[in-house]
């Protein structure tokens, strides 16, 4: 593809444009911001093609976009989806090529009820390649999508869904990372199996998380959903 002119007012090199849709990352989750990140992805894979941290890049952050940008969930998730399986075509041994394409696929599956229980396999067949690459990348992202694709999918016959996996993935992945969205999957789990005490107990713990780095842009979502579920629960 050419360069557009819009693409000139963004960094000239694939080093410099990834390193600006990095901090926008980081740092916003505005749509529109969002989006200036995704322009910078476009023409550093305009300008090189294959280069793997492009491609990784631009699969997870069309998964933010997916969840942020609900009116074009689909469109996001599917593209999303691509970019990852052309970042497992160009490094099939790094983690972030499945991690994404689990992401984009759990996503993908909301929008296409046909498909969503294929969707799901494939989700859960990445993040257990992902987790086998590098378990403890970036908190266990990779055992905390297969915990949640075990908690929220539907059950057996109809899907992959597994409470009792859940649970055994969660426990142990919230004691060796105690990170916020560890305890909230965990306390969602308790919260599916009514057992309301245990549920109150850890979605309090994520309450108690500071505002900092990626939990900064993030927390605000599951703090939201917390409160919520703790006024549902009297608590």
């Amino acid at each position: 593809d050419r360069i557009t002119p819009q693409d000139s007012a963004l960094p000239d090199t694939p080093k410099d444009l990834l390193e600006l849709a990095d901090t926008i990352y980081l740092k916003s989750r505005n749509v529109t911001r969002l989006k200036r990140a995704l322009a910078s992805l476009d023409k550093a894979a305009k300008l090189e093609p294959k280069r793997y941290d492009t491609q990784w890049h631009l699969a997870r952050l069309y998964s933010v976009l997916a969840r942020y940008d609900s009116n074009r969930g689909e469109v996001w998730a599917s593209n999303g989806r691509n970019a990852a399986l052309e970042a497992i075509k160009l490094r099939p041994q790094s983690v972030e090529g499945h991690l994404y394409h689990s992401v984009c696929s759990g996503i993908l599956g909301k929008y296409r009820i046909s498909s969503a229980e294929e969707l799901s396999k494939d989700a859960l067949k990445s993040a257990v390649k992902a987790a086998q690459i590098a378990p403890n990348f970036s908190d266990g992202l990779a055992l905390r999508i297969q915990g949640a694709i075990y908690l929220y999918a539907p059950a057996w016959p109809g899907g992959v869904g597994d409470l009792d996996e859940a649970f055994e993935i969660l426990e142990k992945l919230a004691k060796d990372h105690p990170a916020p969205e560890n305890f909230y999957y965990l306390a969602e789990a308790y919260r599916k199996a009514e057992q309301h005490p245990e549920a109150i107990k850890y979605y309090r713990r994520v309450l108690k998380f500071k505002p900092k780095g990626l939990w900064r842009v993030e927390g605000p979502r599951f703090r939201n959903t917390t409160k919520q579920h703790l006024k549902r629960l009297g608590r």
